[in-house]
């Protein structure tokens, strides 16, 4: 995958608190990076034999100089999985020989503004399993989290600000309650609890009241490269500032059915798809349509039927770069990104690779 430097190096982090999310284990298992994620969320509501993975890759941290400091916070919607962390340390008890050095997780709770697809309601449900994680031994509380995805599905201001507001004020509610209760146990801990809202198309939404959040997270990762459903939603505003692109070949000419093939298909790009239809769309090209594909290949025709290809413009060998519809899936797809340092934001072949990234990917 081809990633543009500029906008492709805000996901490295902040400083020297490297932030990460990551949605699977092997994502964060290698040892020998540089200048390591020190931050790090499992971005997924946990199971039990993700347990067991952390806290071994977690044992294999704390034994080294560059990675002693790496926290792992977990997502928690459902008291199972308070179960499952109590679980495993008693096992570690019992086990003394194997003992781990943990003696606690650090804990998100999730929770459910709206989207529907993870997080416990905002109500006493939500509520009580707080309380459960407060008095858990083996758990410590660092904050709420909550992710407004329905906003990918809407492309108006006005929309995005409905939903935007909706994830804030209802993350705000039940922070209030929350602490209210709380008040009873030790509450010392109360002040440093962070908020994690938001989403990319949320994030240029201008909401007074999102910063009367205390220690106030805000957690786009789409927007580091953007791609074809964030153009649809409006906040990226130019094809040119999507800067992760899939690279290609024209491998087929068939004038006979006015369509070409690229070397490009499901493997590369996913067959996810965006309300402007096809599966990517080619840069320079917006009259031409990605209108099928397969495991390897995707064919390319005109998006009027009735127009010849213009085959002379991509000639059997030609490099095209395609934008993707969804850049966090595409990128996903590949096991190295090359970085260029593309100052006119056109992607020309002839970019100069400043830098090749490693992906850690799997399950």
């Amino acid at each position: 995958m081809l990633l543009k430097y500029g906008a492709a190096t805000a996901s490295a982090g902040v400083q020297d608190d490297h932030i990460a999310v990551a949605n699977s284990i092997k994502e964060k298992s290698s040892s020998n990076c540089v200048n390591p994620f020190n931050d790090i969320l499992y971005g997924i509501p946990i199971s039990l034999s993700k347990i067991h993975r952390l806290a071994d890759l977690l044992s294999v941290y704390r034994q080294e100089e560059n990675f002693s400091k790496v926290v792992v916070h977990i997502l928690i919607d459902h008291s199972s999985q308070i179960d499952f962390v109590e679980q495993f340390f008693d096992l570690a008890k019992l086990q003394k020989n194997q003992a781990s050095p943990l003696t606690s997780f650090s804990v998100f709770l999730k929770l459910d503004t709206g989207y529907h697809r993870a997080g416990i309601s905002c109500d006493e449900r939500g509520l009580e399993l707080a309380m459960k994680i407060l008095k858990s031994p083996f758990l410590v509380l660092k904050g709420f989290y909550s992710h407004c995805g329905q906003s990918y599905d809407v492309n108006t201001p006005n929309k995005r600000e409905e939903i935007a507001s909706s994830d804030v004020s209802t993350m705000m509610n039940f922070v209030r309650q929350f602490k209210k209760r709380a008040k009873n146990s030790d509450s010392s801990f109360l002040p440093s609890l962070s908020c994690s809202v938001g989403s990319t198309p949320s994030l240029f939404t201008a909401l007074p009241h999102t910063f009367e959040l205390q220690n106030l997270e805000i957690h786009p990762g789409n927007y580091t490269m953007y791609d074809r459903q964030q153009l649809w939603t409006g906040v990226c505003d130019d094809v040119s500032k999507v800067s992760g692109r899939v690279l290609s070949r024209v491998i087929g000419h068939y004038e006979d059915r006015n369509t070409i093939l690229i070397d490009a298909g499901a493997t590369a790009l996913t067959k996810e798809t965006t309300p402007q239809g096809g599966y990517g769309a080619i840069d320079g090209f917006p009259d031409l349509e990605c209108f099928a594909m397969s495991q390897e290949v995707t064919r390319v025709r005109p998006k009027d039927q009735n127009a010849r290809f213009p085959f002379e413009e991509l000639p059997i060998g030609s490099m095209i770069n395609i934008l993707p519809n969804h850049s966090c899936l595409a990128a996903a797809c590949f096991d190295q990104y090359y970085i260029i340092d593309d100052l006119s934001s056109k992607f020309l072949p002839n970019e100069i690779v400043v830098d090749e990234w490693e992906v850690w990917q799997g399950w």
